[in-house]
């Protein structure tokens, strides 16, 4: 599907070219419509979900970065002060643009973040109209675009409902990858698509590794010719995991340190509680699932339309179908098998964190049918896509909707299924924190990231602590560094404010002292000798840290080699691969 239909250039579609400004109208208002409207969606139930996360990351990298701290791996002021280490297992991509959005603009941390969200959803756009362009006419790429941000789960869900901050950069690093697949030499250009999207959304990245390589297989004619493409395009995939090295093997190696259990609520955050087409049990955010649900009946029926007439006359078409009803099968029930017997599909959590593959694919379907030759009018490529489009916009009604019950008293106990559209002025940053973030000690210690009076067990062991050692005094430094002075009457174990975790280091420390985790807390324990105590605790660079900076590094070398040698402009006087 790579290359247009014969004569493609010659016959530009007259349905799609004539509605071209409506296709752009319709693309914009999509893409930045909704966030324009509703702005930073409060916290609940089915609205701004994520929002809290951001919030924290990003106020946490923003400090940082004004710290002259590039890639903050620990958070002092995350988990309410005891610090994080979120950025160690979470992708900061997002954030790094987000820090630059909002010191670049002088915005505070919510509109920094909405700001940045209308840049994702408007790069997604134009790089959607870019990738389908490889492959379809201007005014059918341009419909295509327009419906991939039309699209439930692109316009509402992600932004509103979840305002799932990395998962938009993320569709926008998806986007360019599949762009590199189509290129002249994907060996070339998936590596660094591919390791910008392990850096901002790693559940995206597991699920890309496999769907990149079936969509290069489907793009260049499904057949044997197509399978060293899809072979190409995986290697590919695997060189830009191992440029984003840095990352990936300190988030492997310390994964054993965290609170893994924070993964699984019950089942409502792991795959087997998020399949769609089913019945929504009440646990579940039910306008999120109405809208993912509806979506991807308005793709599946509109895909069934465009084949008619069209899947045996071609094939590109028909490998591209096969394509898209897999990716829709692996979010329903029917896939469960697939999901228990791949560990790594566990975790991606949500099944449905396919959609945007899924969307890409459809959309490759409708520019593809705009673009061929003229059919029975009742199954015209054009009346097909504006009816999906005329569907899809039709879901944005949830947004008047929302903004008038807010008014209505009546209507107070449906709150659950309206977008919290919150006054204006700075948002206060939240109390609640990620679990599944949490140091392993302190969750086994009964602390816990999401239950804020949890503090309390922390709060007594300072005390306890304190109240044994009067005479030091334990002062909190930007990033973290604690300063520790005073004096001790007999060796002691005193507890620090900060949680324990791989990383942390002494600096000016007596003879005889350690660090060590706090078994009643999580927090990290300073073990000193009896006299005079004045020490630095600070973070440093984790061995886990530079094993992934090395990798990383080898792999990008491999990398420039490549594309040094593929630049290299051939002798005049060597043979050409054509001559004997």
């Amino acid at each position: 599907m790579s290359a247009p239909h014969p004569g493609i250039q010659a016959r530009q579609s007259g349905q799609a070219i004539g509605a071209i400004p409506a296709w752009l109208v319709v693309a914009l208002a999509a893409a930045l419509g909704p966030l324009l409207v509703a702005g930073l969606p409060g916290s609940f139930a089915s609205s701004g979900q994520d929002v809290g996360a951001a919030m924290l990351w990003l106020h946490g990298m923003a400090e940082s970065l004004g710290r002259g701290e590039v890639w903050p791996h620990w958070l002092a002021d995350g988990n309410r002060g005891f610090g994080s280490p979120a950025f160690f297992f979470y992708p900061p991509g997002a954030y790094w643009i987000g820090s630059a959005v909002q010191a670049t603009l002088g915005l505070d941390t919510g509109q920094a973040l909405v700001a940045t969200a209308l840049l994702w959803r408007l790069a997604a756009c134009a790089l959607a109209y870019a990738w389908l362009r490889q492959q379809a006419t201007h005014g059918a790429a341009l419909a295509g675009a327009a419906l991939f941000a039309l699209q439930t789960y692109n316009m509402l869900v992600n932004p509103l409902v979840r305002f799932a901050f990395s998962e938009m950069a993320g569709t926008c690093a998806l986007l360019l990858a599949l762009i590199a697949t189509g290129t002249r030499r994907p060996l070339l250009w998936v590596p660094p698509a591919f390791a910008a999207l392990v850096l901002t959304h790693l559940p995206m990245a597991e699920l890309a590794g496999g769907v990149l390589p079936a969509w290069a297989f489907v793009a260049a004619g499904a057949g044997r010719a197509a399978l060293r493409r899809a072979a190409i395009t995986l290697a590919g995939c695997l060189l830009g995991a191992g440029i984003a090295g840095a990352y990936l093997l300190p988030a492997l190696l310390l994964l054993p340190e965290i609170n893994q259990a924070g993964w699984d609520t019950g089942g409502l955050t792991t795959w087997s509680g998020h399949f769609l087409l089913e019945p929504v049990q009440p646990p579940k955010a039910p306008v999120q699932f109405w809208l993912m649900n509806a979506g991807l009946l308005i793709m599946i029926g509109s895909a069934l339309a465009l084949a008619r007439g069209m899947a045996r006359r071609d094939r590109r078409f028909a490998a591209g179908a096969v394509l898209f009803g897999l990716l829709c099968l692996l979010m329903t029930r029917l896939s469960s098998p697939v999901w228990a017997l791949v560990p790594l599909l566990q975790r991606v959590q949500f099944p449905w964190r396919l959609m945007p593959f899924a969307v890409a694919v459809w959309t490759a379907l409708v520019a593809r049918r705009l673009d061929q030759p003229a059919v029975p009018d009742r199954w015209s490529g054009a009346r097909i896509a504006a009816l999906a489009a005329l569907l899809l916009a039709g879901l944005a009604l949830w947004i008047p909707y929302s903004a008038v019950t807010a008014r209505l008293p009546a209507f107070a106990r449906h709150d659950w299924t309206r977008l919290q559209i919150p006054p204006p002025g700075p948002r206060p940053r939240p109390l609640v924190n990620p679990p599944e973030y949490a140091p392993r000690a302190a969750a086994l210690a009964g602390w816990r990231a999401e239950v804020p009076t949890t503090d309390a067990i922390l709060q007594d062991r300072l005390a306890r602590s304190r109240a044994t050692a009067p005479d030091l005094r334990i002062s909190t430094q930007p990033g973290g560094r604690l300063r520790v002075t005073g004096r001790l009457a007999a060796p002691s174990g005193v507890l620090l404010p900060q949680f324990a975790f791989p990383g942390w280091s002494l600096a000016g420390a007596p003879p005889g002292t350690a660090l060590a985790t706090d078994p009643g807390s999580g927090l990290l324990r300073l073990d000193l000798p009896a006299g005079a105590v004045d020490l630095a605790v600070f973070r440093t660079t984790t061995e886990a840290e530079r094993i992934g900076w090395a990798v990383s590094a080898t792999i990008l070398l491999f990398w420039l080699l490549l594309l040094l040698l593929a630049r290299r402009p051939r002798d005049p006087a060597s043979p050409s691969p054509q001559q004997p």
